[in-house]
């Protein structure tokens, strides 16, 4: 067959006959099941774990730190550890009892947005944090640095 002075080849020929259907279809059903079991053994591979040790600059939480610590809380501010795998994080606040866990966006700054409400913590790549909390008597920040755990 010619079309416009070039000649058309067909390198393969589909035979649809109603007995071919069913052949090719679940061809295409066992090459797209194996497509999706690459792609999910590959998003639940191991992730490298990344941990922070955070360190508030002060021992209790402000109004606004956006200017020194305006309106100081009486709510206290702890060390933490933010333990990253993925876009998962655990944190684990000293003297509390229970990690709070949250999901993670960024790649220079990592926010950790914790999983129980509004809460959340910016760690900066140049190791400082910001860390909002939204308690009853509104809202307030705690600042100060995290340093990688090393590793091992």
């Amino acid at each position: 067959m010619t079309m416009n002075g070039f000649e058309a080849r067909s390198k393969t020929r589909l035979d649809l006959a109603p007995g071919n259907l069913a052949t090719i279809s679940a061809s295409w059903f066992v090459t797209l099941q194996a497509l999706i079991a690459l792609v999910a053994a590959t998003a639940h591979a191991e992730q490298p774990q990344r941990i922070y040790h955070c360190q508030p600059a002060q021992t209790y939480f402000c109004r606004n730190i956006h200017v020194s610590c305006a309106g100081v809380t009486d709510i206290p501010a702890a060390p933490f550890t933010v333990s990253i795998a993925g876009a998962v994080a655990a944190v684990e606040f000293e003297g509390a009892a229970a990690t709070k866990s949250g999901s993670v966006a960024g790649e220079h700054d990592l926010v950790v947005r914790l999983s129980d409400g509004r809460d959340w913590i910016r760690i900066e790549a140049n190791g400082r944090y910001s860390h909002r909390i939204h308690a009853a008597r509104g809202a307030a920040m705690s600042q100060g640095r995290c340093v990688p755990a090393p590793a091992g």
